[in-house]
């Protein structure tokens, strides 16, 4: 008699489950959408201090320290990559993705800042 695998063990061509693709593919989207908010608010932050003379030393720290940004959604994405894939990961990856979405939403807040809060400054 041949056994199927239940719905929640189902594999997929590589052999990873179902799930796992699922939140693979959810990382995928969290990562760039981290990404994409910090590339507009980087390039509105260059494009905001390379326009004016007067710029606070403060503002112009974070303008050095900008592209150091860009790590965040790497480490994250690398994080959450290997916490899906382990068989056991120190975190679940329900964690993982509500730290990614925290992120998200930390990288638009840096994005509506750098928009909103100094351009009113500047």
């Amino acid at each position: 008699m041949e056994q199927t695998p239940s719905s929640a063990e189902k594999r997929t061509d590589n052999g990873r489950s179902e799930s796992s693709s699922r939140l693979e593919s959810i990382i995928t989207v969290v990562a760039l959408t981290q990404f994409g908010f910090l590339a507009l608010g980087i390039v509105s932050l260059k494009i905001l201090i390379h326009s004016t003379t007067s710029v606070p030393p403060s503002i112009q720290w974070l303008d050095l320290m900008s592209l150091w940004l860009f790590l965040i959604p790497v480490i994250w994405s690398v994080y959450a990559t290997i916490t899906v894939r382990m068989d056991r990961p120190p975190l679940s990856p329900i964690v993982a993705e509500v730290i990614g979405i925290v992120l998200a939403v930390l990288s638009f807040l840096f994005l509506a800042a750098v928009v909103y809060y100094l351009a009113a400054k500047l």
